[in-house]
């Protein structure tokens, strides 16, 4: 268990690594709080424990250093501080710490709030261990079930194929065809969604991207095609009706056509899914304060603030006990960052028993001057 000291004071530092080093732990020393930086960057130690005032990097700041960094951010830390002040230890504790000592201390008090910070340390992070095998193993499962389903159907109906060939009609022919269709059109939005969260997730995609390879897009021109994406996605009501009011299709955008097609084809067809099939989807565009402005809204069975939240994750499939669903829920969050990415916005709003509106907007692309 490696322990970082970070204390200008060499008398208190020594005595600090002294008696740390007596308890079994290994210790580092540093004499300032951009020094400590440099060693906990490099070194990573268990727990660090540092004086608040010291010379031109503070304790606070020590803190918010760690803080920018993914492998140094869990990291617990314990003021020190010769200030009983209450409001100045609040601070600390504030900005993220995880407990203070206030000089003079002793060693038991000292080994009190070490064991403390490192018990809770290791509880959070065997939860979140355990939360992330849970996580793995849901989404094994899903993907697992997700593809092997459309897989199935194509093999049988292959293999029915292969043997009934000389035996099969016009009519039963065009029927199988069918069914191949909608599996590989299933696997096809399924690997889409993938490879377009990867990408996200990887860094891939992002708004530079976005600068550097989009185009002017009139997002009218991409209606019609992403309504015909989404009907063949969707897994139930594929022929609702979807009503399109443009009254400013005039307006382009910049970025990637594939991406904004997908996006489009992702809230039509989650609006179709969770429609009354008797009631349009009601599709809105609309300019505004340099903006342009799209509106997808459905008269469906609304969603809980609880399940929007959850609808933006991914692998989370709202609504699933009460009604029949595919996919690997990654639908509406994937298309809230590919929004995201092309400098958009994205909300969702919804009444349970009455429909879901989502409403995202993206700059009015503007010719150079």
């Amino acid at each position: 268990m490696k322990i970082l000291v970070i204390e200008d004071e060499s008398t208190i530092r020594e005595e600090l690594v002294d008696w740390l080093a007596f308890e079994g732990f290994e210790t580092l020393g540093a004499a300032n709080g951009r020094e400590g930086i440099e060693i906990a960057l490099a070194n990573v130690p268990d727990l660090i424990i540092s004086d608040i005032t010291m010379p031109e990097v503070d304790g606070y700041g020590v803190l918010l250093e760690m803080q920018k960094h993914p492998h140094t951010m869990s990291i617990p830390f314990i003021f020190l501080t010769a200030r009983a002040d209450k409001s100045f230890v609040r601070h600390g504790m504030e900005l993220g710490a995880d407990d203070y000592l206030t000089k003079p201390f002793t060693l038991v008090e000292l080994m009190s709030a070490i064991n403390a910070r490192l018990a809770r340390h290791d509880a959070i992070t065997t939860g979140i261990r355990q939360e992330v095998n849970d996580f793995k193993a849901k989404v094994m499962r899903m993907v697992s079930h997700e593809l092997k389903t459309p897989l199935s159907s194509l093999v049988f109906v292959q293999q029915i194929i292969e043997r009934q060939l000389g035996q099969l009609g016009e009519r039963e022919l065009t029927e199988l065809l069918q069914t191949m269709r909608v599996g590989t059109d299933r696997l096809e939005h399924l690997v889409q969604q993938i490879i377009y969260l990867t990408q996200i997730e990887s860094g891939v995609l992002n708004p530079e991207t976005i600068e550097e390879t989009g185009d002017v897009v009139y997002l009218w021109q991409l209606m019609p095609l992403a309504a015909d994406q989404a009907r063949r996605h969707a897994f139930r009501n594929r022929q609702g009706q979807i009503a399109l009011d443009q009254r400013d299709a005039e307006v382009a955008v910049w970025g990637r056509t594939d991406l904004l097609k997908h996006a489009l084809a992702e809230l039509l067809s989650n609006a179709l899914n969770f429609s009354s099939e008797d009631r349009p989807v009601a599709v809105t565009q609309w300019k505004s304060e340099g903006r342009v402005w799209i509106s997808v809204l459905d008269q469906g069975i609304g969603m809980s603030r609880d399940e929007i939240h959850k609808a933006k994750g991914s692998f989370t499939q709202v609504q699933r006990e009460t009604r029949e669903q595919q996919g690997l829920g990654m639908g509406l969050g994937v298309v809230q960052q590919l929004i995201e990415i092309h400098d958009g916005t994205f909300e969702i709003g919804s009444v349970s028993g009455k429909g879901t509106q989502v409403t995202f907007s993206l700059p009015i692309y503007r010719e150079p001057a």
